[in-house]
């Protein structure tokens, strides 16, 4: 029923003046967590589809902005100018200052996200740069041009929203390369409900299903409305299955999250048989112990398939490896949206909803997968196309491109090649570009926990390209052990005046200043293959800069801590994550498994002193604490639930010069498991705070080491 004019203005006066209140402000927050403010779907009409709202059929002439780029008016043309006044924002797109009105030639859009952006390569080289000089061999310089609108941190909400503004460039293809940063993301207080009572009902693996469920659906309805779109203005659309390195990466592990009644004692258990069954060559009881997890987790860590993966590579078959890690990646979709140890990846329900979708629309599709195998003749995708968990190599660009290039040429009315044959109308950038992106690479993968040799690959293949980088690596490595903050370094300044335009661009956007034991490791291990000797460089730079025998060192600082190589444990240092509806603060240090580690550098001859503050975080009785320095059993405490502070002695002939190994062995907690989800889901409901997941093994108030000869003299 439709009000008279004069009621619905009285009506909206009304309304304008509560939502205007305080009580207001916060009515219209509560309808925003329901959805009832979130606009219905346009329904079928004016040949629009079903679920598209009328904002994707808007004139191309009124859209004012492309991503970074605005629409002017210069010299009579109509152009789109990067504005100055997102500065900050410029680092993630491509570098290019202005996109000109569409011409006589063919226009392929490309858009996507950092792997689509060319991560570490670009601007010396990127997809986009690799699909026009394809194209362009086979259609013609002057009949072709592909504008790049990959953008790193692309999310899956915004992508829709950059499709629709990307029809101000009048493209006549589109090529979507992306699925690697979509996770599950709750909407509003029925998903946060929908969660609370899974997790009541039945722990993780409901939470598995939901954000499993959840990607199936947000995936099929951004390609129905991005299909919608194209189709509605003739616009040729071809979508890209997302590969991940199955070959190399490793997520870090185990840190088992909540799990049944009971069953954490186990899991450990098993977890500790397995790895002592693999160092002794007997995969068959490793496989039997990885089998055990895998039933007792209902598949939501990654541990128990990584261990069936070893078994399987072992003897020979590279499937049931494949589905093993392919399952390893998948196990943590649950944890995706919340945790900083969770590296992007396309899960296998994104990679199954691209198939899908493409099918449905009848749209080309690009199948990475397939793609890569037939590329390796079945081997695991691995270093050879990667340089981490999914950003592509040069290698792994040009094939990526060539399957788009050959998909699109159809399209375009031209004859379709093999992939093959158009990746090698595309010749790799020099060795210098592809030395400089291993090089960042190796600083990359040593930052996301990954293992010494995979680090060493990068790092030492950097130098073998290019020994010029010899000097970088060497400021690199000075850089990280100073600390004054790193811009306000000399060898930073240095390294600006290099001259190589990938390491200005992502060297000091990217890295934070770090212990980096392995990674700084990795680089005297590569620097000495080339005969430049600077461990005792190193050696003295950290004895100048962080020895206890110079200053007390806080061992839960950031700094130091990283190099623990336990991520989880970091999330209480690090501030929230920007933009997320969810926040877990913590004031102290939470062990998730039961060895916590720390570092500090010493020198041969010095005893130290480690104060500790800590407590178990379960009610129950006392346990047994154990500390051990560089393996050699310092102690045991007796903790308990209070807070109490431990004073202990390392003696001289532990300490060592260089890095020290603490480790803090803790009780396996008894918790009770229903306690611990129906726990989760009353934050999750009435703090709207991510819950927290894993059970906690000990926690730190504080830890110190210092020169005891200082202290016990005071």
């Amino acid at each position: 029923m439709e009000l008279p004019s004069d009621q619905l203005k009285s009506f909206a006066e009304r309304m304008a003046r509560l939502v205007a209140s305080d009580q207001g402000k916060q009515l219209v927050q509560y309808l925003r967590l329901t959805g009832w403010l979130t606009p219905p779907p346009v329904a079928a009409q004016e040949g629009r589809p079903a679920g598209v709202d009328r904002a994707a059929f808007s004139d191309p002439a009124t859209i004012t902005r492309v991503g970074i780029w605005e629409r002017q008016s210069k010299a009579g043309q109509t152009v789109f100018l990067r504005r100055m006044d997102m500065q900050k924002e410029w680092k993630w797109w491509a570098n290019v200052g202005r996109i000109n009105p569409k011409g006589s030639k063919r226009r392929v859009v490309l858009l996507g996200e950092s792997v689509a952006r060319g991560f570490l390569y670009d601007p010396a080289f990127n997809p986009a740069m690799a699909l026009e000089t394809m194209l362009r061999s086979r259609v013609g310089k002057d009949q072709i041009e592909v504008i790049d609108l990959a953008r790193t941190n692309l999310r899956l909400e915004g992508l829709l929203e950059l499709a629709r503004s990307a029809m101000a460039l009048e493209p006549d293809a589109m090529v979507i390369f992306a699925g690697n940063n979509w996770v599950c993301t709750p909407n509003g207080v029925g998903d946060l409900r929908t969660i609370a009572a899974s997790l009541r009902e039945s722990g993780l693996p409901a939470l598995k299903q939901f954000a499993e469920d959840w990607l199936t659906r947000a995936v099929a309805g951004l390609m129905d409305s991005v299909a919608a779109l194209c189709r509605a203005r003739g616009i040729s659309l071809v979508w890209m299955v997302p590969e991940f390195n199955l070959g190399d990466w490793l997520d870090p592990q185990p840190s088992p999250p909540h799990l049944a009644q009971g069953v954490l004692r186990q899991w450990i258990d098993c977890w500790e048989q397995a790895q002592s069954a693999l160092q002794e060559g007997d995969f068959q009881r490793a496989a039997d112990f990885a089998n055990t997890m895998i039933e007792l987790d209902q598949g939501v860590t990654a541990s128990g398939w990584y261990i069936l993966a070893q078994v399987h590579l072992k003897a020979g078959d590279v499937e049931l490896a494949r589905r093993d890690l392919e399952s390893a990646r998948d196990a943590v979709i649950w944890d995706s949206f919340t945790s900083r140890s969770v590296s992007p990846r396309a899960f296998s329900v994104v990679q199954q909803a691209l198939r899908s979708g493409a099918i449905k629309h009848g749209n080309a599709l690009v199948d990475l997968p397939v793609i890569f195998k037939e590329k390796l003749n079945g081997e695991l995708p691995d270093r050879r196309l990667f340089l981490d968990y999914c950003h592509l190599t040069s290698e792994g660009m040009r094939v990526a491109m060539g399957a788009a290039a050959a998909s699109l040429l159809p399209l375009l009315g031209r004859t379709q090649p093999g992939w093959n044959q158009m990746a090698n109308d595309c010749n790799a950038p020099p060795s210098r570009v592809d030395a400089e992106a291993y090089f960042l690479a190796a600083i990359h993968n040593a930052h996301w926990w990954q293992r010494y040799d995979l680090v060493h690959h990068y790092c030492s293949s950097a130098l073998q390209m290019d020994p010029e980088l010899a000097q970088p690596v060497r400021l690199y490595i000075d850089l990280q052990s100073q600390r004054a903050p790193m811009l306000m370094c000399e060898a930073a300044e240095h390294l600006t005046t290099f001259g190589s335009l990938l390491i200005q661009h992502y060297l000091f956007h990217s890295n934070d200043g770090l212990l980096d034991e392995l990674l700084l490791n990795v680089a005297v291990d590569s620097l000495q293959s080339l005969g430049i000797n600077v461990q005792d460089q190193l050696a003295q730079l950290r004895r100048e800069q962080h020895s206890v025998a110079r200053r007390d060192i806080n061992l839960l600082d950031y700094y130091y801590l990283t190099s623990a190589r336990q991520p989880l444990e970091l999330k209480w240092a690090l501030p929230p994550r920007a933009g997320s509806a969810f926040r877990r603060v913590s004031d102290y240090y939470k062990a998730y498994w039961q060895e916590s580690r720390f570092v500090f550098v010493g020198e041969a001859g010095l005893r130290v002193l480690l104060s500790l503050a800590c407590r178990l975080p379960v009610d129950g009785k006392s346990e047994t604490t154990v500390i051990e320095v560089n393996g050699t059993l310092l102690g045991k405490m007796s903790v308990d639930q209070k807070w109490q502070t431990w004073e202990v002695l390392v003696s001289e002939d532990v300490v060592r010069d260089g890095i020290n190994q603490v480790i803090i062995r803790w009780p396996t907690p008894d918790y009770s498991a229903e306690q611990s989800f129906e726990r989760a889901a009353a934050e999750l409901i009435d703090e709207k705070a991510f819950p927290e997941l894993f059970p906690v093994f000990g926690e730190i108030h504080s830890f110190i080491a210092s020169d005891a000869g200082n202290r016990l003299s005071q």
